[in-house]
């Protein structure tokens, strides 16, 4: 599996993730978070926040089972889509941390003022807003269907790759 989603970051550029059924990552690539997320989860209370965000999300995808495409408490796009067997899902992949938009550090600061009242380091912080990637709405509409594409190949015998 871990080469698949080598394959699917190669391609996207996207981090993914593979999900066991409550929620706890098994594998990723890159096995990092993006620069964004590393340096907001790095204050307590708004990586307590991410956390928050995230289960509530995968209790989402669970709950409808099927694709979750959602915006994060700061903004960033996340995917979520369930693996089936049977009907019954038994894991997820989520990709993420994804800017739709191009937003300035002033603008997100002026979005999200809570942000200058954390120990999150601003000047890193505005470093990565400058950085980022910007994706349209069509890509991330095109990355859904390739992750539900890779949830169909998780199930074929290993003897297909």
């Amino acid at each position: 599996m871990s080469h698949i989603l080598i394959d699917f970051e190669c391609i996207t550029k996207f981090r993914i993730g593979l999900f066991d059924n409550h929620f706890h990552e098994i594998l990723s690539y890159p096995s990092r978070l993006s620069n964004f997320c590393k340096t907001i989860r790095s204050d307590e209370s708004l990586n307590l926040q991410c956390q928050q965000c995230d289960y509530h999300s995968f209790q989402h995808c669970k709950s409808h089972g099927h694709s979750y495409v959602y915006q994060c408490h700061l903004g960033l796009i996340e995917i979520i889509v369930p693996i089936k067997t049977n009907s019954s899902i038994i894991g997820y992949l989520m990709c993420g941390q994804i800017f739709t938009q191009n937003i300035s550090y002033e603008n997100f600061i002026r979005q999200y003022p809570h942000i200058s009242s954390t120990s999150v380091d601003l000047k890193q912080l505005k470093s990565t807003l400058h950085n980022k990637k910007i994706v349209t709405k069509d890509i991330i509409t095109s990355t859904t269907r390739f992750m539900n594409i890779l949830h169909i190949t998780y199930h074929m015998p290993n003897t297909f790759f």
